[in-house]
């Protein structure tokens, strides 16, 4: 309902960094910079921040999908990868943090 979708934005940060489309079931992903992993429906209806995104003011640099998932990328060479899972509560779970020497 939109008056809960609007609490609840009130919280999420309103710059967003990146986007993509999850091929195969036409979701669509967006960060901010501040760390959320936005899921929205292929309407751009709000679907919910995923559970492990980064958060803490981690600021997405860039995204990518791949055939299992999505891969980001952001503050101090930081990279995290995503796998789909058949979760409805948290349909990607975080499966690797991975550190450059940027």
């Amino acid at each position: 309902d939109d008056k809960k979708v609007k609490e609840i934005m009130r919280y999420i940060s309103n710059n967003f960094t990146c986007h993509t489309w999850i091929p195969n079931d036409g979701k669509l992903i967006v960060c901010t910079d501040q760390g959320e992993i936005m899921l929205l429906e292929n309407s751009g209806d709000y679907k919910m921040v995923l559970p492990e995104s980064p958060g803490e003011g981690f600021y997405i640099e860039c995204i990518i999908t791949y055939e299992k998932g999505f891969i980001i990328g952001g503050e101090n060479g930081q990279i995290y990868i995503y796998q789909r899972s058949e979760e409805p509560k948290n349909p990607y779970h975080k499966i690797a943090t991975l550190v450059t020497n940027y």
